[in-house]
C-alpha cells in the first residue's frame, strides 16, 4: 500500500484509558482480520461485542491461524499479550508480537504492538514489515531507514 493511503476506522469501544478501540479498513477490507488470519494478531475478546458483523470471522481466522501454527501461533507455548502485560509469563521467551483485534488506536495512529515497538527482526519477510509501514506511513518504528517507501529491505 503506497504512503498516504487512507484507512477508515470504525470505533467499537473506548478502553479504560480513554483510547478508542477500532476496526481498521483499507479499501473496504479489514486490516484487523488480515492480521489475525496471518497469525500476526490475536483476538481480544473483550471488545468483540462491538463487532457484530465481523465477530465470527475474527474467531474463525484465529482458529485457522492456530491450527496452521502461523507467526505468533508457531510458538510452543505462546503467551497472550494481556497475560504478558500482567506479568503472567510462564516462560522466559520475549514478549509476543501480537496486537489485539480490534486494534486499539490513539487518535489517528495505528495500534502499538504488544511490546510498544516494531523492529525489522520481528518479521520473517519484507512483506510483513511492509504492511506495518503501509498502515502508518509516518514510519514511527523506523522500518524504512532510507526513506524509499520499502520496509526492512534486508529481509527476504
Amino acid at each position: 500500500m503506497p504512503r498516504g493511503t487512507e484507512v477508515e476506522l470504525r470505533v467499537v469501544d473506548t478502553d479504560r484509558y480513554g483510547r478508542e478501540v477500532a476496526e481498521v479498513y483499507r479499501d473496504g477490507q479489514s486490516v484487523n482480520l488480515q492480521l489475525v488470519q496471518e497469525g500476526h494478531a490475536v483476538v481480544y475478546r473483550q471488545y468483540l461485542s462491538g463487532c457484530d458483523a465481523t465477530r465470527d470471522r475474527y474467531l474463525e481466522a484465529e482458529d485457522q491461524a492456530k491450527q496452521q501454527r502461523l507467526a505468533f501461533w508457531s510458538q510452543d507455548n505462546p503467551i497472550m499479550p494481556w497475560d504478558w502485560r500482567r506479568g503472567d509469563r510462564s516462560s522466559a521467551s520475549p514478549e509476543p508480537m501480537a496486537v489485539p483485534a480490534p486494534l486499539q488506536s490513539t487518535a489517528n495512529s495505528i495500534a502499538q504492538p504488544a511490546g510498544g515497538d516494531y523492529n525489522c527482526s520481528d518479521f520473517s519477510t519484507r512483506a510483513e514489515a511492509q504492511r506495518i509501514l503501509d498502515a502508518d506511513p509516518s514510519d514511527p518504528y523506523k522500518l524504512d531507514r532510507d526513506h524509499d517507501g520499502e520496509a526492512c529491505e534486508s529481509l527476504p
